[in-house]
């Protein structure tokens, strides 16, 4: 799973017994963040962070994981954990550890529209590089950094390796330890490689089920391979109350060309090789094999049972299976082909084990979720439906519609009884996607209009004798469409529930309007979830003090929607369930759909009415029954605390952390890389974009950085001027498109620190900007021309070089004041991963703003921003309507160029210069005004004029 995407939200210090007393537990959910506001990217980044957020790196930190959640392959944390305090990744499936719900916690490496992925040894923890497959071109990476950690509790699945480290070219002392874990690989199930063990840390695996799956190649459910010159006296690996199953072999041991010894103990396991018939070209004959010679394993058996062709046999020389040499203890078994010898110490089993062969089957996971009666497939063909009770008859109000398309004559409403199927009316041609309610025997529907291919307003239908209707446009759309509703009795009057595409968020959010009399309806603005994801179809109750919402999720990276519920007291701010999901598609016929929820006490029961399919060609109702009222259903979710929503629309934090963005009116945007060695560009006017236009190769261009040695540079020097100038903030360019990096980075050596200027000038300015108390931002682009897996492998660069250095700036520094991206105007906010992105940031830097370039498109509109951007006069000088409801910021160059250019005479004056301060403050916005430095670390004087003129006039007038 490569280490993404998205970080941990609480974080509780706590003493875990033989733990350091500064360690961590981390709480990651399904979604990454513990919020379930947003989907996994790639799980690569998310344990690297959980960890890179922790103090210190002696190890002792405990990551849990809550349950029903789905990780991608290429596991890879921040670093090892140490003796006595060994790292914990913990799939919380049984709930035990607080995420208040059962279920798998999977790690797939398998790609999630194709499938099962088989090449390379690719899988959750390691691949090679330049395989024999053309898919697959990875770099390899040691599986050192996984010293000293356990793993419990966790699935893993769709590579070729399961839990399986590979040391590569790094043979070091290396401890594992593996517990309560189900492992499925094409070729291992799991097992270590190229390392060495430590005889009083063995690497063990306990309590797991190995699976290898192919018969072709040399597969087996467990492989070891540890690189010790002699036979050692003590296990370097131990399996204990394991199940290894494979068609070929169930333990394997060694390598073609290693005459390298190991030792393995087995207590109380299982291996089961399928090859019974020893089919011509098998290559492998032994449930336990030594790939070279025999003489380089011994096994310890305790209490366990082997079956397969035969017991022991060996790869290369196999007439050397007689000298794998074994020690057996208490009721060793073995059940074999019948012309096959039984080896001494071994009883021979004469019938089938049935209990044996029946514990390699992975243990099912105890039922989670709704405990409903009963369920049933209600109606087909069909996608919306509101149960409601109609003179005392259970009643369901239907929204008859085509799949697409389709005319007005096409959509209607219908009124049927549930249990005779009468249909008691059909009403509101060319509308759907509604809801229902009674109040004092009178009928109100709330639809949508069908019209010119979408969803539009929302209309109220009323009626006391299901004949008779009126009807009146209650929730009219601004710049959106909308969709499902439902409606609900509060303490104050109703409230309604209503989806929409606003395009400022995410389709789908979730909005609120209120009303006293269900005829006059008002919006509430600030009210509302969903501003980071897709939520939708809701579902709204209220009960002891709370509302409560049923809504629809759609899930990544696999393509599955699911209901879920939150809850609020005021509206404004949500709460989801930590037990989420509340309906999943878990039946054949349920295809990947568990939507559109609706609900309704009956005879002291609760029907769940949910929609099952695949969200395209086929829809189809089903219906559950809940043991309870309504009030107990929705309480039942909330037995653990909830986990706060940060796609609320009212973010109070937000609106704090911001507040010094929005009263500081002038920053100092300072651009400064090594095309300030360069000086120049022929091709056009910026010097940042000399390598671009003047398409130099970047063999040549890297020399710059071994000329680049800025003798002058003084961070405190550069935050004196920018205080007396009047500036509150800096922006700083920690990475611009030429991909040289301005700070100390462990994922290149293409930086500050390990190239000429032998500096990391990011830690110097921000040390310098806390002295000079300033705030501070730092630029970076997400745009990389040096990179190669820019252009090779755009989401391989994504995942682990975007995120990662990213990361790097959120947690190597202390706090920061924002992350100011650009760059990202080629690709869709979907490919740089932007909602992921954001969450990273927004939880290792709580207080850090983030600017709207993340996206193609994105900017002045999307709704993770905390501020949006306008560069030049061409931009700055048109006013938008966004300006009086959104922090915005004005990016001005002096002269023509963002970097220093020589030569550059064409400079605005210290007047112009304030109009525009004067022009933008006016508008509630904030200059951010540039300046170049020298490629000796000077800012040049003419700039300092400038910028200290500017600030003699904030002496005078800066109040004004």
């Amino acid at each position: 799973m490569p280490i993404c995407r998205l970080i941990p939200i609480l974080i509780t210090f706590l003493c875990l017994g033989i733990q350091d007393v500064s360690a961590a537990t981390l709480y990651v959910s399904k979604l990454g963040d513990n919020s379930d506001g947003s989907s996994w990217a790639k799980a690569y980044t998310t344990i690297e962070a959980a960890l890179g957020a922790i103090p210190d790196d002696k190890g002792g930190h405990r990551i849990v994981i809550r349950p029903d959640t789905y990780m991608e392959g290429m596991l890879s944390p921040a670093h090892k954990g140490a003796e006595g305090a060994y790292n914990e990744l913990i799939g919380d499936f049984d709930g035990s550890l607080g995420s208040g719900t059962t279920g798998y916690v999977v790690i797939d490496s398998g790609d999630p529209e194709k499938g099962f992925k088989s090449y390379d040894w690719y899988g959750p923890i390691r691949a090679n590089q330049e395989g024999w497959s053309p898919e697959h071109k990875d770099p390899t990476f040691s599986a050192i950094i996984w010293d000293r950690w356990k793993l419990k509790n966790l699935y893993v699945t769709g590579g070729d390796g399961g839990l399986f480290w590979d040391l590569t070219n790094q043979t070091k002392p290396f401890t594992i330890i593996v517990e309560d874990c189900i492992s499925i690989g094409r070729a291992f199930g799991g097992g270590v490689a190229s390392c060495l063990s430590r005889y009083d840390e063995p690497i063990t695996f306990r309590r797991c089920h190995l699976w290898a799956l192919d018969w072709w190649g040399d597969t087996a459910a467990a492989y070891v391979r540890v690189e010790n010159e002699t036979m050692p006296e003590h296990p370097d690996v131990i399996f204990e109350d394991c199940s290894m199953a494979s068609p070929q072999c169930a333990l394997k041991a060694g390598n073609f060309g290693f005459d390298t010894s190991m030792r393995i103990k087995l207590i109380r396991c299982n291996l089961v090789a399928l090859n019974f018939s020893q089919p011509q070209g098998t290559p492998i004959d032994g449930a336990i094999q030594s790939v070279e010679q025999g003489k380089l394993l011994h096994v310890d058996l305790e209490d366990t049972t082997v079956m397969g062709y035969k017991v022991f046999g060996v790869r290369v020389n196999k007439e050397t299976a007689k000298d794998i040499t074994y020690s057996t203890t208490g009721d060793v078994q073995a059940y074999v082909q019948f012309q096959q010898e039984v080896p001494k110490g071994f009883y021979r089993l004469q019938q089938w084990p049935i209990d044996t062969f029946q514990s390699i089957l992975p243990p099912k996971m105890p039922h989670r979720g709704v405990q409903f009666e009963s369920t049933e497939l209600l109606i087909k063909d069909l996608c919306e439906i509101t149960p409601i009770v109609w003179k005392g008859r259970l009643c369901h109000m239907e929204c008859v519609r085509p799949g697409s398309g389709g005319e007005r004559k096409d959509y209607y409403l219908r009124v049927v009884d549930a249990e005779t199927g009468e249909e008691l009316t059909r009403f509101a041609e060319g509308y759907g996607l509604g809801c229902a309610y009674v109040e004092n025997d009178v009928f109100y529907a709330f639809a949508s209009r069908f019209e010119d291919s979408n969803w539009n307003d929302v209309t109220m239908f009323k009626s006391s004798d299901l004949k008779n209707w009126e009807s009146k446009k209650v929730i009219e759309q601004g710049n959106e469409h909308l969709f499902n509703s439902s409606v609900c009795k509060g303490p104050d009057g109703y409230v309604m529930a209503y989806e929409s595409n606003d395009p400022t968020w995410p389709a789908f959010t979730t909005k609120f309007a209120v009303s006293k009399d269900l005829m006059n309806w008002e919006k509430l603005p600030d009210c509302g979830f969903g501003t980071n994801r897709y939520t939708a179809c809701p579902c709204i109750r209220y009960f002891g003090g709370y509302y409560y919402v049923l809504y629809l999720e759609s899930r990544s990276p696999r393509r599955y929607y699911e209901a879920y519920v939150t809850r609020s007291k005021d509206l404004k701010t949500w709460e989801v369930s930590s037990a989420n999901p509340v309906l999943t598609a878990t039946e054949i016929d349920d295809g990947i759909n568990a939507s559109d929820p609706d609900l309704i006490e009956w005879d002291g029961k609760t029907y769940v009415y949910y929609t099952v399919g695949d969200q395209q060609t086929w829809m189809n109702v089903k219906r559950g029954i809940y043991d309870g009222t309504e009030e107990e259903f929705f309480k039942s979710w909330y037995k653990q605390p909830g986990i706060p929503d940060p796609g609320a629309f009212y973010k109070p934090m937000t609106d704090q952390k911001s507040s010094w963005f929005n009263d500081a009116k002038f920053g100092i945007f300072v651009h400064w890389g090594t095309y300030a060695v360069y000086g120049k560009n022929d091709k056009g006017p910026y010097v940042s974009w000399a390598m671009n236009n003047e398409k130099i190769p970047f063999e040549e261009y890297e020399k710059l950085a071994d000329q680049f040695h800025p003798t002058k540079f003084d961070a405190e020097e550069w935050m004196k001027i920018f205080k007396e100038a009047g500036a509150r903030y800096v922006t700083f360019t920690s990475k611009h498109h030429e991909g040289f990096c301005m700070f100390d980075s462990t994922l290149t050596d293409y930086d500050s620190v390990d190239r000429a200027p032998h500096k990391d000038f990011v830690k110097e300015l921000i040390d310098a900007a806390r002295k000079a108390d300033m705030k501070i931002s730092f630029y970076y682009s997400t745009l990389d021309w040096a990179h190669p897996d820019f252009k090779k492998d755009l989401s391989q660069y994504v995942d682990e070089y975007l995120f990662g250095q990213v990361r790097e700036l959120c947690t190597n520094y202390g706090p920061i004041d924002g992350i100011w991206f650009d760059g990202e105007w080629d690709h869709p906010a979907e490919i740089w991963k932007a909602t992921d992105l954001v969450s990273m940031i927004h939880e290792l830097q709580p207080g850090a703003l983030v600017n709207d370039r993340i996206g193609k498109g994105e900017r002045g509109k999307t709704g993770l921003a905390d501020f949006y951007t306008r560069e030049q006069p061409v931009e700055i000088l048109k006013k938008t309507e966004t300006e009086a409801r959104k922090p915005w910021e004005a990016c001005l160059t002096i002269g023509e160029s963002w970097g220093y250019r020589r030569n550059d005479t064409n400079l605005k004056s210290t007047e112009e210069l304030i109009r525009f301060l004067i022009d933008v403050a006016s508008r509630g916005g904030n200059l951010l005004l540039n300046v170049g430095p020298t490629p000796e670390g000077e800012i040049p004087a003419p700039l300092v004029e400038r910028i200290l003129g500017i600030g003699e006039w904030l002496k005078k007038n800066g109040d004004s």
